[in-house]
């Protein structure tokens, strides 16, 4: 089976979109509508992580998947293969809920509009440059947590 086609893909991105635009409408409610400050750095750290945690869970899905339609982990070559596939359309989709907030009228709070719009581009032109190494990451810890998960199910 072809590694970045259907369905892997098209699942994997299906289920980081809606990940993603959940973890956007949370943030934003958080911030525009109860009035969330996050000036702290524990706080800010704390939303970061719980962000980043939330963007794990399609890659456990497509582990999950993978390893039970093909009964193993997939190659280090298909891992990379995701990886890059995957890191494109996912700035598809951040471009996309970027550009919705804009829409909207939401601003990051103390960050001028032309300013937003700039530090948007260049975050997402660093995080294409770091997110192929980063899922490729994910996708490895995907695996080996269901590797871990049934060795304990076997009681080693």
């Amino acid at each position: 089976m072809s590694a970045t086609k259907p369905p892997y893909t098209r699942n994997f991105i299906k289920h980081y979109a809606v990940f993603a635009a959940s973890v956007a409408i949370i943030l934003y409610l958080l911030i525009t509508v109860v009035g969330l400050d996050l000036s702290g750095s524990i706080l800010r750290g704390a939303v970061i992580g719980g962000a980043i945690g939330a963007m794990i869970v399609p890659f456990q899905w497509f582990a999950q998947s993978y390893r039970d339609a093909e009964g193993q982990r997939s190659t280090g070559g298909e891992a990379w293969k995701f990886s890059f596939t995957w890191a494109a359309l996912a700035m598809l989709v951040h471009i996309v809920v970027a550009v919705a907030l804009f829409v909207i009228g939401w601003r990051i709070p103390g960050i001028l509009p032309q300013e937003q719009v700039q530090m948007i581009g260049v975050l997402i032109a660093v995080a294409l440059f770091f997110q192929v190494p980063i899922f490729r990451l994910f996708i490895w810890s995907a695996f080996s947590g269901i590797e871990a998960r049934e060795r304990r199910a076997r009681g080693g």
